[in-house]
């Protein structure tokens, strides 16, 4: 492909993709749809449709995983949520989760407010919890993430209880005591904001087009074409 031919396609596929995420900035609902995550979905689509273009093929969730952790910016992705990991076993009455679940609950159960800050590494926890490496891991940022893609993509609903704060940019906890039971259970519900999605939408697609631009290949070179769906 001639020089001119290919930073024109490299251009074209960008400037498309920055142009949709503006689209999406603009999205007004009205009132009683405004719970709707139609920005975050519109945002998981574009992400999938950059981790084509990267890596080929339909998006699953080892690629959407990888590009997510190598094109965009955010320090914390495998950060393992301890909140989520004490949430995820908590009502698991199988006896070989029980040291998981007391290390985790005494670690956050007194604090009062909880930060991504208040979390442990994958080695951090692995040095108390050896054995349990499969569960750590499956509560990483990135792999919530994931999870939370898929969530909102399949139910129109974003998992938990957290509410959005149109200012954050980075994944939070909101402080929740759930009234519905009888014990007023205490939690903390992990947001990740719709302003965090746009973060790494913009950062994914300037990395993204710096690797296209360095190895003269197209993006559009991944994409099928073909009339069969």
């Amino acid at each position: 492909m001639e020089k001119d031919t290919l930073k024109s396609e490299i251009t074209q596929f960008f400037d498309y993709s920055r142009d949709a995420l503006e689209s999406f900035k603009q999205i007004n609902l009205s009132q009683k749809l405004q719970f709707l995550p139609t920005k975050k979905l519109m945002c998981c689509a574009l992400l999938d449709s950059l981790s084509i273009g990267r890596y080929g093929g339909k998006s699953k969730g080892t690629k959407f995983r990888k590009f997510i952790e190598t094109y965009s910016n955010y320090q914390h992705w495998n950060t393992i949520s301890l909140p989520q990991l004490y949430y995820k076993f908590e009502n698991n009455p199988d006896p070989k989760f029980s040291h998981l679940k007391k290390y985790v609950k005494n670690t956050i159960s007194n604090k009062d407010s909880y930060s991504v800050d208040n979390d442990s590494s994958y080695e951090e926890l692995i040095q108390n919890l050896s054995g349990y490496e499969q569960q750590i891991k499956s509560c990483t940022y990135l792999s919530l993430l994931y999870k939370y893609r898929n969530h909102v993509a399949h139910t129109m609903r974003e998992p938990g209880w957290g509410i959005e704060h149109s200012a954050k940019t980075e994944p939070f906890y909101l402080s929740l005591t759930d009234h519905r039971e009888e014990k007023n259970r205490f939690t903390f519900q992990l947001v990740y904001p719709t302003g965090f999605f746009f973060k790494i939408c913009e950062e994914c697609i300037c990395n993204l087009e710096a690797y296209f631009l360095q190895e003269n290949k197209s993006p559009y070179e991944s994409f099928n074409f073909d009339d069969v769906w």
